[in-house]
């Protein structure tokens, strides 16, 4: 009987300390989605928890309206900055598939807090039943969770194997992935390389037309920039305090820039004229802060 007993005392104290430690954990983790009914809820008190217990859940109704809207009017009732965004809009899917992707089909995977600035934001990662993801970034605005239009659908002026072609015009702006060139080799000289490729929206781990290589000086805003994205890149950083999983191919940077194309004897060359952006969000922050310059070296006595 005693046996009996201290065993039975043993199993309620283990039951009592598991779940003790299963309320902990899941405290820890912060959240639990139910896919099927496309809820989540976070346990928690701190303001990061909170704006995502009010705000992931408008975020998909955001969503879920633009990729059921048909035309640039309808759309713009969902993205941000809608007077400004919606002659983008009208130019860009005139010459651009819309993301082909039912809204049905779209569960939450990853989610984030961001600050950009002064701005407080989310981004999600969604996962469809074939395998595709898609992230998006999201800002309050006018009492309503708005989309990051540029950023969902990796805006260009032009698309980026039509410029590479010759089309379009001279200079354009584009979002775009970028891969360091011979980093091994160069990493003692004064200059950086780079190679950009067109993203695929829903790919996440895979690229398009690839552009010629662009070579630039480290000291230079731009060689700075993309040293200390990279450098980040090695380090697991993504900006804006983005906590959300990089799908992005290995080695790779996103980038928003300006290219310039100039017609040659021996065929187009294209010029990195700026590099806006280590990132692909709607905002005027470059999202890393460029390494410092390299200290002049002493003249000779």
């Amino acid at each position: 009987m005693v046996k009996i007993l201290c065993a039975w005392i043993l199993l309620i104290a283990g039951i009592v300390a598991l779940s003790t430690y299963l309320w902990d954990w899941d405290k820890e983790i912060g959240a639990q989605t139910r896919s099927t009914e496309n809820l989540v809820t976070h346990r928690g008190t701190d303001e990061n928890s909170a704006m995502l217990q009010r705000g992931v859940n408008p975020c998909w109704q955001t969503l879920t309206g633009f990729l059921q809207a048909r035309t640039p009017e309808e759309r713009s009732q969902y993205v941000r900055k809608p007077l400004d965004t919606i002659g983008r809009m009208t130019r860009f899917y005139a010459l651009n598939p819309t993301v082909g992707v039912k809204a049905e089909d779209l569960a939450v995977e990853e989610f984030s807090t961001l600050r950009v600035g002064e701005e407080r934001g989310i981004s999600i990662l969604w996962k469809t039943s074939d395998g595709q993801r898609f992230d998006s970034v999201f800002f309050p605005e006018g009492g309503e969770w708005r989309l990051d239009w540029e950023h969902f659908v990796r805006y260009g002026d032009y698309p980026w194997s039509l410029f590479l072609s010759g089309g379009g015009p001279d200079t354009g702006e584009f979002r775009v992935l970028a891969r360091e060139r011979l980093a091994q080799d160069r990493r003692h000289t004064d200059e950086i390389g780079i190679v950009c490729y067109a993203p695929r929206n829903g790919a996440l781990g895979e690229t398009g037309s690839t552009s010629p290589e662009f070579l630039l000086s480290r000291e230079s805003e731009e060689g700075r920039l993309l040293s200390a994205a990279f450098a980040d890149l090695q380090a697991n950083k993504r900006p804006f305090g983005d906590l959300t999983g990089n799908h992005d191919p290995a080695d790779m940077i996103r980038v928003r820039i300006r290219v310039r194309r100039e017609a040659t004897p021996e065929g187009d060359r294209f010029v990195l004229e700026k590099v806006l952006a280590c990132h692909w969000i709607e905002v005027d922050e470059p999202g890393v802060a460029p390494v410092s310059p390299k200290a002049p070296e002493a003249s000779a006595p």
